[in-house]
């Protein structure tokens, strides 16, 4: 047989029938496995659904048969069986061609015996199913198999990494690499990394080819044609941050023609970073770098990472020579690239308004650094606050008392309101109180820090309030929690929110189906009136058969399907016949005996499912083990349905 990738497959083991009862298979090396009863329905199981396997016992996860039927449906079940079986190259490798899931194959390939980490046509098809990093775990013999390696950095070139020494020498192979990423370069022999083609090829390739250059030898670094090789070849969306140029060598950075070459061709102050310290003091220099246009965001690799707000390099503080500070139009051009750059501005010039304002424009926490007459003037801070609110807390007192500057603050930012005068009362201005509420997503807490608690009783921020953050239904007063509008919309933020309305709406059909349907648990707030309700019974059952936070649904939920099993069984009109039961309870009578009392429920309702399991919502009533155990056919079980309702899931009560 041909496993579809022209390999051949183990052929399907012959069964025959014992007279026991019981039913034997041929294993691949001639031997006889004997199944079980129990046995075999295992093997019908992971047939249709291979990981079942993980509910397998120690000796079924030993057993060859059943495991290579597990693999054959999902290769992933290989996860359950024994170390024996993980370590059988024929399992292996069909495991391998029976998933798709390339995690699976990294992970399962990184536990294997050394053996098959050793094994070349195992290696082979891991590759195809995962990429190059699955020969991080490969043996040091299949790292040094050239076309191994080849396949491996095709698909991913960083994968030369993992290649053997004289393989990192193969110039071939390094190409490989580098031409699908241009980083590869720094696993590359010291011979190749002072290969002209070869560094020009890293730096023209749309991966890592920004930052290959760092990996080419000193000698290349300090070739002017390569550096401008680089600034040229980098991926377009690069080409306005010059970061190859970082990886220049220090004699280029501090050559003053070069520079100016460099920054003629590209549009990136940022650039000037990267120039020597004696350079960054150069007018000419200097003026032509702040010609650029806006720095763009990027690390600042001599002042370290930004500060909030700070989108590309500060210029200004890249300046060594204090008297280009000192300089007008330098310092108009500086902060209109950075508005963070005020910090660097002199104090005879933070008082200028022009300047200023145009600090503030771009980054209004630069209003910090403007004199105290400007931090006074409304316009430079109306301006600031619209490009940040907290902005706020840089304003002269007299403005922080100013509703309508507070009024500017808090809607670009709800934090402003720490910052507000105690001069102006805002514990109980309803506008304020409005506005921070659309621009918090936080919890109700925070309101109640700023303002007062009777605006809990307003409709209107109730309402804001519930439409901002999913706990404010509980702070809703009593005459709110009944009102349909609010609650609502607080339950289409967050199903559990039932819980905190009112009875009325408790009892509502159309309130407790939209709460089920976005959270299951909410259930379990639904009114005792709604228990018998049709809509409601099936909207919970449909929900909890997903499994979604099944911890969370314990007694109110058992109680729930309890009665409506029991309904159904007093009814007797949808029970099934013993000819339509038979088959599937076949199957279902051998499962673990918490799994049963699900089946039936499955049964009962007309929807047979072997995959449900509710065993931790089970667990909770240890007692009915032993009872569901004991059970020896349909009827017996059923009477057990019937008396656990009956006795309101209390067990205690059942003889």
């Amino acid at each position: 047989m041909d496993g579809g990738d022209g390999t051949p497959t183990a052929r399907p083991k012959r069964a025959r029938r014992c007279s026991d009862g019981d039913e034997r298979t041929r294993d691949a090396n001639g031997g006889i496995d004997i199944l079980s009863e129990e046995d075999r329905t295992m093997l019908d199981s992971v047939s249709q659904k291979g990981r079942i396997l993980k509910t397998a016992t120690s000796v079924q996860r030993s057993n060859r048969t059943i495991v290579m039927a597990a693999v054959a449906n999902d290769g992933t079940a290989l996860w359950f069986a024994s170390e024996e079986l993980r370590a059988d190259r024929d399992v292996f490798l069909a495991a391998l061609r029976n998933t798709e899931d390339s995690n699976f194959v990294r992970g399962i390939f990184r536990y294997a015996s050394p053996e098959l980490r050793g094994d070349r046509e195992v290696l082979t098809l891991a590759l195809s199913k995962y990429n190059g990093w699955v020969l991080e775990h490969a043996s040091p013999s299949l790292r040094n198999d050239e076309e191994i390696m080849l396949r491996a950095v095709s698909s991913v070139g960083l994968a030369l990494k993992f290649a053997s020494a004289s393989l990192r020498a193969d110039r071939k192979l390094v190409l490989s690499a580098v031409n699908k990423d241009g980083t590869a370069l720094e696993f590359a022999s010291q011979e190749l990394r002072a290969d002209r083609d070869v560094v020009l090829a890293s730096l023209a390739t749309e991966t890592g080819g920004d930052i290959a250059l760092a990996f080419a030898s000193e000698e290349l670094r300090a070739d002017r044609d390569i550096v401008l090789a680089a600034l040229a070849a980098v991926p377009k969306r690069w080409t306005s941050r010059g970061t190859a140029f970082a990886f220049a060598s220090e004699e280029l950075r501090a050559d003053r023609d070069f520079v100016l070459d460099v920054l003629r061709r590209t549009d990136d102050a940022n650039l000037l970073q990267f120039a020597s310290p004696e350079l960054r003091g150069d007018r000419e220099v200097v003026t032509l770098a702040l010609s650029k246009p806006k720095a763009s965001e990027d690390w600042d690799y001599v002042n370290g990472p930004h500060k909030e707000g700070n989108y590309g390099v500060e210029p200004l503080s890249l300046i060594t020579d204090e008297r280009l500070l000192h300089d007008l139009s330098l310092v108009m051009r500086g902060v209109t690239l950075n508005g963070y750059s005020m910090k660097s501005v002199p104090e005879a010039l933070r008082s200028n308004r022009d300047i200023v304002l145009m600090a503030v424009t771009s980054y209004g926490l630069a209003l910090e650094h403007a004199s105290p007459s400007l931090q006074n003037d409304e316009e430079i801070v109306r301006r600031a606050l619209s490009n940040n609110g907290r902005a706020l807390q840089f304003a002269s007192a007299s403005l922080r008392a100013d509703r309508n500057v507070v009024l500017l603050a808090v809607t670009k930012c709800c934090d402003a309101i720490e910052y507000v005068s105690s001069n102006l009362p805002t514990r109980g201005d309803r506008e304020i109180a409005l506005t921070f509420i659309c621009a918090r997503h936080s919890i109700v807490r925070q309101f109640l820090n700023h303002f007062d608690e009777e605006f809990l009783h307003d409709r209107e921020i109730m309402l804001a309030l519930v439409k901002a953050t999913d706990s404010a239904l509980h702070y809703a007063p009593p005459e709110l929690r009944s009102d349909r509008e609010i609650v609502t919309i607080a339950i289409c933020r967050c199903g559990d929110n039932l819980r905190y309305a009112g009875d009325v709406l408790r009892s509502d059909k159309e309130i407790a189906l939209l709460a089920i349907g976005r959270q299951p648990q909410a259930v379990q707030y639904v009114s005792e009136i709604l228990l018998d309700d049709p809509d409601v019974i099936a909207a919970a059952t449909v929900a909890m058969d997903s499994n979604l936070a099944v911890e969370n649904i314990i007694g109110p939920n058992l109680r729930l399907r309890l009665h409506r099993m029991n309904r159904v069984l007093q009814q007797e009109e949808d029970l099934p016949d013993e000819d339509e039961f038979s088959n599937f309870a076949e199957k279902a009578w051998r499962r673990p005996s918490l799994e049963r009392i699900w089946l039936l429920r499955n049964v009962i309702d007309g929807i047979p499912s072997l995959d449900g399991s509710i065993e931790r919502l089970i667990g909770q009533y240890a007692g009915c083990y032993e009872k569901i155990q004991q059970a020896k056919d349909l009827t017996e079980l059923s009477n057990l349905y019937r008396q656990l309702a009956d006795h309101g899931c209390n067990w205690d009560g059942i003889p």
